[in-house]
């Protein structure tokens, strides 16, 4: 299966519905091998992550922290 898409202003490709059923992640690894783009879903980076840091779960979800102290390092 093949199309074509059109890449925005702003470097945006739109991945029509027909390439994305089946597809359960929002994160991919995007890597270009000669003149081909290679999108491999993959699991989600924070989920990776606390699967293995041997802490008590978070009182909260890391990404949620995360942006959390993101924007009180921006007030700083």
């Amino acid at each position: 299966m093949k199309t074509i898409v059109k890449m925005d202003d702003k470097g945006r490709i739109v991945i029509p519905l027909k390439f994305r059923g089946g597809i359960e992640s929002s994160f991919f690894e995007l890597r270009r091998e000669g003149d081909k783009l290679i999108l491999v879903e993959i699991e989600d980076p924070l989920d990776s992550l606390s699967k293995i840091v041997s802490r008590p779960k978070p009182s909260k979800p890391l990404d949620v922290a995360a942006e959390e102290e993101a924007l009180k390092s921006l007030k700083e």
